[in-house]
């Protein structure tokens, strides 16, 4: 069975490392992009199961990129999970930007400290698995 591969988005070095090394430890393949512009570039380069794109970054912000991405053809229904460290009030979709990223194309918005931080496990209970 060949790995599942997931591809990281976020301007932050140091929370591409984390992320990656966390899901390479669990057999997924990882590839990343910095912003945007360079997570849509990596998506034209390799197909991914599952999309962790932060929501603030330069260049293309994170609500701009999942309009785009699920523009591509076979990205309409990849899962995405929205990283961010910004209190966006989700319960309830509480916030303009909830709804927002909602909007955008089902991205679920997660907060590092509020999730179990586990996308392994959110794979393997949507269909996929290592």
């Amino acid at each position: 069975m060949s790995k599942k591969t997931v591809l990281i988005v976020d301007d932050s070095m140091a929370m591409r490392r984390m992320i990656a090394c966390t899901l390479e430890s669990s057999g997924f393949s990882v590839i990343q992009g910095s912003n945007g512009v360079e997570g849509l570039e990596r998506l034209n380069e390799h197909p991914a199961d599952l999309i962790i794109a932060d929501v603030n970054m330069p260049v293309m912000d994170g609500i701009t990129f999942v309009r785009h991405a699920r523009t591509l053809p076979g990205f309409q229904s990849i899962p995405i999970l929205m990283l961010t460290t910004e209190n966006l009030k989700v319960p309830g979709i509480g916030s303009s930007r909830s709804r927002r990223l909602r909007l955008a194309g089902q991205a679920v918005p997660a907060r590092p400290a509020a999730g179990s931080g586990r996308p392994c496990a959110w794979l393997g209970r949507h269909g996929t698995s290592v």
